[in-house]
């Protein structure tokens, strides 16, 4: 039986199946991280961000982005998160190791009970303070209750805190995959726990169909985990049949600054879970067939139905922030030894080739998002501050909120903005009758139907008229729904 799983394996490999997507049932072979660790993938060196950058380079505001080192972490910026550094950078961000280990001792006490000691509470504290947002990426080693209570509180600003020290607006970023192998929810529970998070140590997909493996040691009996799915895709929408999972649709980190920085849908690869917490969830498995389970040796696998759990939550926690992943993988550059580019440039949806920004998960731009809203620029109490369109107006300030018009004209003074406002009788909708005027004014001079402000009624502006045909004019922060 080993030769056959070890063939498949390779064989899957050499044709560029999708392991991590569609788990063949050899008795849950596949659920070893394949295509995400080992041999088979690596960082891909060749990734390159095209973005314009958030913060210019030496600006006071340009946030420092650390990646913990000191739990022996299977993500780091020099290994598997190589492309989520490269993209923060570009971005402007100032991104390094955090290297400092918590002294299980206080090196000031050591020679009096007589430890080796290389550090001091003091010193990480330090080290603590001069960063904006923390990353923890699956810790290998446990993270100690003492510990947890010092990154608690310099979260929420109780703790490294200096005169003159910003301490408010700090981030963690706290991120745990599936339990297979490393158990990555439980090496992180104290810290999860303290910050108020009910994230057990399960593993979760969509539940598979099919006969069941055969039993042995190394095999799940149950078929419902050998043939789960592991790829998962987080959608805008309510139904639960064109949608493993729901994307929050009014939160900043998925708005975003402006609409190109909108989030339409995101992937993931596998992972954990959040039962419970004190924020919103912005990935909510919303399918039926959610499942959990945790593999207990030859005990066999206990399992659950997951509907309704968490893959991605943001809240505040006392003056800081805290974003936790239940899955890790989403945010890498990858590439595997059939050349397949997977993660945050995941070429695929459901096994089908994507096509385009209208079909590829937006995983790069939900990254990017994630850090702004850590690092305070998207703020989840203060709407007021977004912009959708990108004309430089708030939308509760612009009078065309979903079309960019950084002139702001309106040329009938309804409240409405030219740019939105093809409803020249002002009669709550565009008709025919708006189609004819504009028609009848064509080359002409109006103000009310320069549509773009190019100085004259042209096709361009009868188009805009033609396409909202049936839509009432707006939306604007101006008129009240």
């Amino acid at each position: 039986m080993f030769r056959v799983v070890v063939f498949a394996v390779l064989f899957a490999l050499s044709v560029g199946i999708e392991p991590a997507h569609s788990f063949i049932n050899v008795c849950g072979a596949w659920d070893i991280d394949l295509p995400q660790g080992g041999a088979a993938s690596q960082a891909d060196n060749s990734y390159t961000p095209n973005i314009e950058p958030t913060y210019g380079s030496g600006e006071d505001i340009q946030p420092i982005v650390a990646v913990d080192i000191t739990h022996d972490n299977y993500h780091t910026i020099s290994g598997r998160y190589a492309g989520f550094a490269k993209l923060l950078r570009a971005d402007g961000v100032g991104v390094k190791d955090f290297s400092v280990k918590f002294p299980a001792h206080d090196c000031a006490d050591s020679a009096e009970i007589g430890l080796t000691c290389a550090g001091s509470h003091a010193e990480y504290l330090e080290a603590l303070e001069g960063v904006d947002i923390l990353v923890i990426a699956n810790a290998t080693e446990r993270i100690s209750e003492d510990e947890a209570a010092v990154l608690s509180g310099w979260l929420s600003g109780d703790l490294a805190c200096s005169e003159g020290a910003h301490c408010g607006d700090r981030g963690l970023f706290l991120i745990a995959d599936h339990e297979r192998d490393s158990d990555f929810p439980e090496k992180i529970s104290s810290l999860s726990a303290e910050v108020g998070l009910d994230w057990p140590n399960y593993s979760i997909g969509l539940r598979g169909q099919g006969a069941s493996a055969e039993s042995s040691d190394l095999c799940p009996t149950d078929a419902e985990i050998t043939n789960a799915t592991r790829n998962l895709i987080f959608e805008v929408g309510d139904s639960v049949d064109t949608s493993v999972g729901q994307l929050s649709a009014d939160h900043p980190i998925v708005l975003g600054r402006q609409s190109g920085e909108r989030i339409r849908r995101v992937k993931t690869f596998f992972g954990s879970a959040i039962v419970d917490g004190p924020g919103e969830s912005i990935l909510t498995l919303s399918s039926e067939d959610a499942l959990w389970w945790y593999d207990e040796g030859e005990a066999g696998e206990t399992k659950g139905n997951a509907t309704g759990y968490s893959q991605g939550m943001a809240f505040r926690h006392g003056l800081g922030r805290v974003y936790a992943s239940g899955e890790a993988a989403m945010f890498t550059v990858q590439t595997n030894i059939s050349g397949r580019v997977w993660g945050m440039q995941e070429e695929s949806i459901d096994g089908e080739a994507c096509i385009g920004e209208e079909e590829c998960p937006d995983n790069e731009q939900y990254l990017l998002n994630i850090i702004h809203w850590l690092d305070g620029i998207l703020e989840v109490e203060d709407q007021a501050l977004i912009d959708t369109d990108g004309d430089g107006y708030y939308d509760v300030e612009d009078n065309c909120s979903e079309a960019a018009n950084p002139t702001q004209f309106d040329g009938d003074d309804d409240g409405y903005g030219n740019a939105c406002d093809p409803d020249f009788n002002n009669d709550g909708a565009v008709g025919m009758d708006d189609v004819g005027a504009l028609l009848r004014g064509l080359n002409t001079i109006s103000p009310v139907m320069d549509l773009d402000q190019d100085g004259v009624v042209a096709w361009s502006d009868l188009f805009t008229t033609y396409y909202a045909l049936g839509l009432p004019p707006g939306p604007s922060g101006l008129v009240p729904d």
